[in-house]
């Protein structure tokens, strides 16, 4: 079927305009249509002069990406200029199945390039727009470019100090499949910030002479494999933390923030602040600092100035743990002050 962007543009419009003014039917509409199409297949070739091109259109489209361009619905796209090529159609259909579009639609499809005008269409009466089909994964490929992204990230700081493991999501694993068989690969950080978590990255994979075969971006996820603190024994609230209380497990860590305890040290003394059962992981939000003084409690008060330190003895008014601040009564003068409790029975006050 062969048809002018001209001729839509002198009948074609027209008869668009005047249905939409007048009340048809859908039968009717059917039977413009239709005789639209003839008119237009019988209209004289040769009324567009000596130097019109015949775009030679598919039957099917196949799509790489998320626009229909002049390039691939032309079977002898060669004719066209680069710019002409490149020229945008329409949005690539996002179901799988696809979109059928008749040629004339196609025609009026291009009628707002100008460079087009010279050219006529010829192809089916229909054409079926289809997006790309995944290609199939190769695992035993993604496989390999996992190891090398591992090796590669292990010879770099921070990770070389590190035990380290990459998780790649199914969108990264079908852009890797899809750049084929490589020797080797070369990887840039593109975000200096992140090294735990999702990364991104660029990968370029080469050749047997080092020349570059593909590149894409992906943003994996790097984990840290850390030793936490997890607890031996069943403990109840209250309970005073001793090193012997825990053990440290391995676990794999996808954030550099964490809300884990690496280091038993930093429990020794500390108290539950719910009860534990073993095997569980301790985490700083289950820990309180230890009741330091008791209300009652003496409690010696080391006093500072800029000259000297001085220390007197007073009696706690309020219960508090290590860090708090509370009333406490001096024993001499029964007057009252604010300390800050630094330890059991101890506390700072500053009289600068």
């Amino acid at each position: 079927m062969n048809i002018h962007p001209a001729d839509i543009g002198r009948t074609g419009r027209l008869a668009v305009f005047e249905l939409k003014q007048l009340p048809v039917s859908a039968e009717t509409v059917v039977k413009l249509l239709l005789g639209l199409s003839l008119l237009l297949a019988f209209w004289p070739a040769d009324s567009h002069g000596a130097s019109t091109r015949t775009l030679d259109i598919k039957k099917k489209i196949i799509v790489r990406s998320q626009q229909v361009k002049l390039e691939d619905v032309v079977s002898n796209y060669d004719i066209l200029t680069e710019k002409e090529r490149v020229l945008v159609i329409m949005d690539a259909p996002t179901a799988r199945e696809g979109k059928t579009v008749t040629i004339v639609q196609l025609a009026y499809m291009l009628q707002k390039f100008p460079e087009l005008m010279d050219a006529e269409l010829d192809g089916p009466r229909s054409i079926t727009i289809e997006p790309e089909k995944d290609a199939p994964i190769d695992n035993q490929h993604v496989a390999r470019a996992k190891s090398e992204i591992i090796n590669h990230l292990k010879s770099t700081d921070p990770w070389r100090e590190w035990k380290i493991d990459v998780l790649i999501n199914t969108e990264d694993v079908k852009k890797i499949s899809s750049v084929g068989d490589f020797i080797t690969l070369k990887v840039i950080n593109l975000d200096r910030t992140a090294m735990l978590g999702s990364v991104s990255l660029r990968v370029a994979f080469l050749d047997a002479k080092e020349q570059k075969i593909g590149e894409v971006e992906i943003a994996p996820v790097i984990l840290r494999e850390v030793n936490i603190a997890i607890m031996r024994e069943s403990f109840s609230t209250g309970h005073l933390i001793e090193k012997e209380d825990l053990k440290l497990s391995p676990i794999w860590m996808g954030q550099e923030k964490n809300n884990y305890i690496v280091n038993t040290d930093d429990c020794c003394g500390k108290e539950l602040a719910k009860k534990m059962a073993a095997g569980e992981i301790l985490r700083p939000a289950d820990l309180l600092d230890p009741v330091c003084a008791k209300r009652g409690d003496l409690v010696k008060i080391d006093c500072k100035s800029k000259n000297m330190m001085v220390s007197t003895m007073g009696k706690a008014l309020q219960a508090g743990r290590k860090g708090d601040a509370i009333k406490v009564e001096n024993i001499t003068s029964k007057k009252v002050f604010t300390v800050q409790l630094t330890g059991e029975r101890a506390g700072f006050i500053g009289l600068d």
